[in-house]
């Protein structure tokens, strides 16, 4: 069974001995520093007035130390939360640079497409008023109606 330990502290500081301990060494403990000793050897020094109990003391720094570990847990782990939600902001603005990219080339694309079926609308106008006979009044109207059809899908 283990031995039953109480915290101590000594009001000017003191000196646990090696074979109390179980060190190699006796220890020099400073001025009010809770140290865990052996219960009955404690007891003792607290009875003769070379020490007082720390117990509430040590209780107070043990608790104060688990919240500064808790307190920086949950720092840190707000801290990767906020990591995350950057990193997925700057995915979504990176996405929606490449969608917008994406449709700025397709409007491009299609003001091109329809500059060029235009420039086909003009040109088939022009055969159709320069054509002599009716057979090449007639080619050039299917001309200018086919261009203008798809001019008008390309418009859609």
């Amino acid at each position: 069974m283990a031995k039953k330990t109480i915290f101590i502290a000594f009001a000017r500081g003191g000196i646990l001995p090696a074979a109390i301990i179980g060190e190699k060494k006796d220890i020099k403990v400073p001025a009010h520093t809770p140290v865990p000793v052996p219960a009955d050897y404690g007891q003792h020094l607290i009875d003769d007035k070379f020490a007082y109990d720390a117990t509430e003391m040590a209780e107070a720094i043990i608790e104060k130390r688990l919240a500064e570990r808790k307190a920086a847990a949950t720092a840190e782990e707000a801290k990767r939360k906020a990591d995350a939600e950057a990193a997925n902001q700057a995915r979504l603005a990176a996405e929606k640079d490449a969608a917008d990219q994406s449709r700025i080339a397709a409007e491009q694309k299609k003001a091109s497409d329809i500059a060029t079926a235009q420039k086909v609308i003009d040109d088939a106008k022009a055969k159709l008023a320069a054509a002599a006979d009716d057979t090449a009044k007639a080619d050039a109207q299917a001309e200018l109606t086919k261009a203008e059809e798809a001019l008008t899908a390309l418009k859609a």
